[in-house]
């Protein structure tokens, strides 16, 4: 049971991001919240407001409007990136507190362009939070790779993989790819 306590412990003190209302907002207001990684089960809950409110509109519309929707992948992604937002958004004064209303109130009073800055600043709380905080170096990428391609037989690079942040991962494939083309890595066909 210890484990569980020492869990719940560091999870009550995991660190918030401060974040200005200016650095978001596109009119200048005085103030600040605090943004903070989210639990999976807050996550899922985010995913379930999303799909409520997303099924919610489409009731409203014919079939073949309805099926159009359905068919855009991108269906569900502005909603659940509030729904996120909304959750993760915390009160500068009492992190125990919603910074907004609700979901609603912030996608009736906010841009899009509003909420996607806040979200890049969600994922940088996201990043501060895991183990690796900054963008790895081009020596820390190469140990990487090489480490990746020597144990490539083993599960040990997928055990390394996973413990970083997605965005790192992104930001490491996104450069391999880059030093693999200007090697001449890829003849053409």
């Amino acid at each position: 049971m210890r484990i569980v306590e020492l869990l719940e412990q560091a999870a009550k003190s995991r660190a918030h991001l401060d974040v200005k209302l200016s650095e978001f907002l596109a009119h200048p207001v005085d103030g600040a919240i605090k943004l903070r990684p989210l639990f999976v089960a807050e996550i899922s809950a985010a995913v379930e407001a999303a799909l409520k409110q997303r099924k919610g509109l489409l009731a409203s519309l014919p079939e073949t409007h309805a099926r159009q929707f359905l068919d855009d992948p991108t269906f569900l992604e502005d909603v659940k990136v509030c729904e996120i937002l909304w959750h993760a958004c915390r009160d500068a004064d009492d992190v125990s507190r919603h910074a907004f209303p609700s979901s609603q109130w912030m996608r009736e009073h906010m841009t899009n362009d509003e909420l996607a800055a806040l979200n890049c600043f969600y994922d940088r709380a996201c990043q501060n939070d895991s183990a690796t905080k900054d963008p790895l170096s081009r020596e820390d990428r190469i140990a990487l790779v090489r480490a990746i391609g020597d144990a490539a037989h083993t599960d040990v690079p997928d055990a390394l993989l996973a413990k970083l942040p997605s965005i790192v991962v992104a930001d490491l494939l996104v450069w391999l790819a880059r030093e693999a083309v200007r090697a001449g890595c890829f003849a053409e066909s």
